[in-house]
């Protein structure tokens, strides 16, 4: 188990820093300036290569300590005291290490391929994102690190089952569209979708995460602890 464990630490560690050595292999290609940030309209910043550097070694240092700091979060987290550590945070913590790699290698890719229209695949990633966390969500054990953190999921494992079931489905459904559409639709539409994808995915389960609250507030305790088992 240790050694299975530590192999594993090991191979993610690895594809933390992937991107540092993908630019650090190709440095000698990437021009005097580089893009180094995407807005609405597409690449819409540029810098000297150094700071292109600085960007993707401080991002795969970031990506490696997320997936860490997601390894041992239970053990400071009062939800999950004297329990251990849910298969759920590893297939996260191995998921956003995933992404944030690809994040950075695109922008080492966009470096070198200048108008190779690598916006779009960070659209692509995003989207798939989000259906990955959505179909992690449902089976997420209440906590204070991840998930929909409010009052009435955290007072109620039944509020909070319920809650993430329906976030569970929306995310994974909004994400596959986001996918989809950034596949057919310009950088710019897709953006402007995400900001309403996301406020959808928010709104829409905090407000049934409150309709249960008052449900079980006007529902008989004996009631409610049928829910929860």
């Amino acid at each position: 188990m240790i050694k299975n464990s530590l192999l594993r630490n090991l191979l993610f560690t690895f594809i933390s820093f992937i991107p540092a050595i993908y630019l650090l292999v190709t440095w000698g290609n990437i021009p005097a300036t580089a893009p180094t940030h995407f807005g609405l309209n597409g690449t819409d910043q540029y810098a000297p290569k150094e700071t292109l550097r600085t960007i993707v070694i401080a991002l795969s240092a970031v990506t490696a300590g997320v997936y860490f700091l997601m390894q041992y979060l239970y053990k400071i987290d009062p939800k999950r005291l004297n329990k251990p550590q849910s298969p759920v945070f590893n297939k996260m913590a191995s998921g956003l290490v995933l992404f944030l790699s690809a994040i950075n290698i695109v922008l080492v890719y966009t470096a070198l391929h200048i108008g190779a229209g690598a916006e779009k695949i960070t659209m692509v990633l995003s989207g798939l994102l989000f259906a990955f966390l959505g179909n992690i969500m449902y089976s997420l054990k209440p906590n204070y690190f991840a998930g929909i953190k409010i009052p009435w999921t955290l007072s109620s494992d039944y509020n909070w089952r319920k809650t993430h079931q329906l976030a569970g489905v929306l995310w994974f459904t909004g994400g596959i569209l986001l996918t989809i559409a950034s596949l057919i639709f310009s950088y710019e539409i897709v953006s402007r979708m995400t900001l309403y994808v996301v406020l959808i995915l928010t709104i829409i389960p905090i407000g049934y995460s409150y309709f249960i609250f008052r449900k079980e507030q006007n529902t008989p305790r004996i009631d409610n602890a049928k829910n929860e088992q």
